[in-house]
């Protein structure tokens, strides 16, 4: 059921929203963008008519680009942010880079906060990235048992799989390990 707002009562309630969600979050722009649309669409305040939704768009643009300039939404920042998270949960650069991609960040933005973070030295290298995951999810070798240990280096190549890291890269640290 649609509800029948006039257009500047609809554009006073989605302001209220924005100022909200920048105050509660740190989005990226396309993340600030998509929750305005998809929050409309769950209250059912969507425009219907074609030249309101566009007025309704266009509102969307413009306050993104204001809070941008009062520096609320910060694409750079916000995947710097997640690369640090991310990292730190265990997850590869290159499934990083992935992930933002599909969040709809700029690709050369994310390769040069990723650029940039690798010269600070804030992302670990591979192999040791490797290393703590496995030591956190107790992926080492056992030496009583081969069979067990079969099995645990799949299970460990599959894991380090699954986190985007390169298979020679899993396999290089598997042998320093003792797999």
């Amino acid at each position: 059921m649609t509800q029948t707002l006039s257009l500047s009562s609809l554009h006073q309630k989605l302001e209220k929203h924005a100022e909200w969600y920048v105050a509660k979050y740190a989005p990226s722009s396309p993340t600030f963008k998509k929750n305005l649309t998809l929050w409309m669409k769950k209250k059912s305040i969507f425009p219907t008519n074609q030249s309101d939704a566009h007025a309704t768009i266009n509102l969307i643009e413009q306050l993104s680009q204001k809070y941008a300039q009062y520096g609320l939404i910060n694409d750079r920042e916000f995947i710097a942010s997640r690369c640090r998270k991310w990292s730190k949960k265990g997850w590869s650069l290159q499934y990083i880079q992935q992930k933002l991609a599909a969040d709809g960040l700029q690709k050369q933005l994310i390769n040069e906060v990723i650029k940039e973070l690798q010269t600070q030295n804030n992302t670990p290298s591979p192999q040791l990235h490797i290393l703590s995951i496995m030591q956190k999810k107790n992926l080492t070798p056992v030496t009583s048992s081969p069979e067990l240990n079969a099995k645990k280096k799949q299970k460990a190549l599959a894991f380090i799989a699954r986190r985007g890291f390169s298979h020679s890269d899993a396999i290089n640290i598997l042998k320093q390990i003792g797999f």
